[in-house]
């Protein structure tokens, strides 16, 4: 195994310091208000948003009968039956339609009661949502456990929300209560099958929510149980997104914990949540905030490193906003931007579905699936309304910039805050307060870490900015109509790379990444041909990743002849997923021929993808899509033209035929498919390019020239050379060799709706001139 080990084994035990820091802050937010979430009935949102909330509610609605239910009608009989999850999907959707249909003042879809009552109707007698077939003996256990608690969280969450939305439907509300008391019942019971992990855990943010809207001590004090059950977890333990789930309700547990008699325990669970955050900020996110699906495992098993899981990266948007709202420290503002200008809009497809597989320093463009992130992404899309404008009943807190009208109550008044932005360009803001009483209130803009104000005006006239904490504060008296015209400075800067947990030994951590304003840039293979013409040199292996053992030539990664069922091979590449093996091919060859698959030393286990990649795109390979509204055969199915490889260890070999001509750089990419990693004993057999004139030169036989590296990593980038800045990309000017050449980068967030279709291959970190 080649990957770095983990830089760091949290033992997240709660010391003096962590605790003491907790209790600190705490204590400074007592002194003021409790900053609330704003009512989406207060919020109209208009602009990207709010179409990026309908095309994402369009696809939930897509969704089959089979689909949605077959939590509650699928048998358990291998890995792949989703049946253990009961209320799961379900229990997402309804609260994405509720969640939704508030966030736009309407209602967003006309299935509501049909997921509403029929979730209601898969309730059993002791609250519980159950898979009503009988369980396999393989699906017993830790598996089966996890399943269910999770499941019956999120139906918990789903009732929760419709009762939000149709309050006068007392079902929703009856069936929420009931459901709870059967965790109160039955949660901590001995006997049950399993053993508590972060699947349980995500309990927490159910009870929390039950308290609010019931005012119901008991749910509020067992969710406290829960928080305090939780250990302390080392970071090759836990899947991310129930984890962080876990941890986001611990933090509004603590927003509940008010009294001096509860400061103890509310700052043991506030030091128990900012020491995971501290971690995950550190060692677990990608620039753009980005979230892997597990923290680690095991050898053989999917580490996911390669790419994110969607669900993560809302929850872990929703963490920061919470971890705000308890402490006050803008910095969590900070990272929840971060995260929703960036990975979470990368995550959603043109379809309006959302991705829980997508990479960027890795070939993977992901798909859309109809459970978990598709529900979750609608979910958080919703959720970003209430954080726009906020208050603390004495003050006003401006935190995010969107397009927008939002109605607040300051000091037992109405305020109206209304909205125009022309912010990921100019950083440009547009805010008129209206207020029909005379109110001296504070008015607070968060000013982003990486900005100062350029510009105030109010009414008019320039103010100098007063910046305290991360806000520009305007204390003033508000009458009337008040126009705020505030401009941030928006430059191209760099941030400096990450102890990141999937980093391999040896890799260069001295690279950055770029950003402009609150959006990262990405390179972009795929449009930087002008790069590729000024480079020379000879054909050869120029770059090689591999999760685990080392690139083998004319032999299988074991060591072994390279074999495809019963057919053997001399020559060939034997390697592992996942795995990106490159070529510079000069523009020398015209066809790329192998032989695809498993090696047989595997003896039929292993699931990989192939994909082949020339020039910085994907022109070859598969994509995985988990259909909606049609038959679902396998799970693996052609879109936009591209030929599926998806390959298991039972399957023959199968010859691919590739055009190349012209190429400068092919490059062979081995994923995982649907089993993890273990014994994914990927083969090129014949890996092969032809000549004009028909000649054969191997893979194999090419020289090793990976000290050369590929075009890309030649680039010193200079932040200040920028040629262009426009809506969807950046171009900077670099010399290379004697030659001026432009280098184009990309927004992350303008990538995501046509990854799919455009497939290029992408990259984080870039070498710049203060390396």
């Amino acid at each position: 195994m080649r990957l770095k080990k983990n830089p760091t084994i949290y033992r997240l035990k709660v010391t003096v310091s962590a605790l003491t820091i907790a209790i600190v802050l705490l204590a400074n937010v007592s002194q003021g208000q409790q900053i609330e979430r704003t009512e989406l009935r207060n919020i109209e949102t208009r602009g990207d948003l709010a179409e990026r909330i309908e095309l994402a509610v369009a696809y939930l609605d897509l969704a089959t009968r089979q689909q949605l239910w077959s939590g509650f009608e699928a048998e358990l009989t291998d890995d792949h039956s989703f049946g253990l999850w009961a209320a799961d999907w379900p229990g997402r959707t309804l609260e994405a339609y509720a969640r939704t249909s508030l966030a736009l003042g309407k209602p967003t879809s006309k299935r509501f009661d049909e997921v509403g009552f029929g979730l209601l109707g898969n309730q059993r007698r002791d609250g519980a949502f159950k898979n009503g077939k009988p369980i396999a003996p393989e699906r017993t256990g830790y598996a089966y456990s996890n399943g269910y608690w999770f499941g019956n969280a999120r139906g918990l969450l789903g009732l929760i929300w419709a009762h939000k939305y149709r309050p006068q439907q007392e079902a929703y509300l009856d069936g929420a209560k009931k459901l709870g008391d059967h965790f109160l019942a039955n949660y901590f019971a001995e006997g049950q099958l399993g053993a508590p992990s972060s699947f349980w855990w995500v309990s927490t943010e159910a009870m929390v929510e039950l308290y609010g809207i019931t005012g119901d001590r008991k749910y509020l004090d067992f969710g406290v149980r829960i928080a305090e059950s939780v250990p302390d977890v080392n970071p090759i333990s836990q899947h991310t997104h129930s984890y962080l789930l876990a941890i986001r309700g611990i933090v509004n547990i603590c927003a509940h914990l008010q009294s001096e008699e509860e400061k103890t325990i509310r700052g043991a669970l506030l030091a128990k949540a900012l020491k995971q955050h501290e971690y995950f900020e550190n060692h677990v996110m990608w620039p753009g905030g980005g979230i892997v699906e597990h923290l680690g495992q095991t050898e053989g098993y999917s580490l996911n490193y390669w790419f994110d899981e969607g669900c993560s990266v809302f929850d872990w948007w929703g963490l920061n906003v919470d971890l705000w709202r308890v402490t006050k420290e803008t910095r969590f503002l900070d990272m929840a931007e971060r995260t929703a200008r960036n990975h979470l809009l990368f995550n959603q497809d043109r379809s309006g579905g959302f991705c829980g597989d997508r990479g960027i320093d890795f070939v993977r463009e992901g798909s859309p699936w109809p459970f978990c992130c598709a529900m979750h992404g609608t979910r958080t899309l919703a959720e970003i309304p209430q954080y726009i404008a906020t208050t603390d009943k004495e003050s006003v807190f401006v935190s995010f910039y969107y397009p927008s009208t939002t109605n607040l109550v300051v000091q037992n008044h109405p305020v109206t805050i209304e909205m125009e932005c022309d912010y990921l360009t100019r950083g440009v803001v547009e805010i008129t307060v209206e207020s029909a009483q005379e109110l001296e209130m504070p008015f607070n803009i968060r000013v982003p870490a990486w900005s100062r104000v350029a510009k105030l005006v109010i009414n008019g006239e320039p103010q100098e900015a007063v910046v305290e904490d991360g806000w520009c504060v305007l204390d003033r008296v508000w009458k009337a109509t008040t126009d705020i015209r505030i401009q941030f400075e928006m430059t191209v800067r760099t941030e400096p790379m990450n102890d990141f947990i999937g980093l391999q030994e040896g890799d260069d951590t001295s690279r950055k990444s770029l950003w402009f304003g609150p959006r990262q840039l990405v390179y972009n293979q795929s449009l930087n041909q002008d790069l590729r013409e000024v480079v020379q040199g000879q054909p050869a292996l120029r770059h090689v990743y591999q999760a685990y053992g080392e690139l083998q030539l004319d032999r299988s990664t074991k060591q072994t002849p390279l074999t495809i069922g019963e057919k053997k091979y001399k020559k060939g590449l034997g390697t592992h997923s996942v795995s990106e093996i490159t070529y510079w091919l000069d523009g020398q060859f015209k066809e790329f021929r192998s032989d695809i698959g498993i090696d047989a030393s595997s003896e039929g286990a292993g699931a990989v993808r192939f994909k082949v990649c020339t020039d910085g795109k994907v022109v070859h390979g598969d994509v995985v899509k988990a259909s909606i509204g049609e038959n679902n055969e396998g799970q693996v199915q052609s879109l936009y033209g591209f030929e599926v490889t998806a390959m298991s260890g039972r399957d023959p070999a199968r010859s691919i035929q590739v055009n190349v001509a012209d190429a400068k750089l092919l490059t062979l990419v081995v994923d995982e498919a649907v089993n993890g990693l273990a014994k994914d004993y990927a083969n090129w057999a014949g890996a092969r390019l032809i000549k004009e004139d028909g000649t054969v030169v191997y893979l194999s036989d090419l020289p090793n020239d990976r000290d050369k590296g590929i075009p890309f990593d030649q680039l010193e980038i200079d932040e200040e050379n920028v040629q262009n800045i426009a809506k969807e990309r950046v171009v900077f000017g670099v010399s290379i060799g004697g030659k001026d050449v432009p280098v184009v980068f990309s927004f992350l967030d303008s990538l995501g709706y046509d990854l799919m279709k455009n497939r290029p291959v992408l990259r984080s970190y870039v070498k710049t001139s203060d390396n």
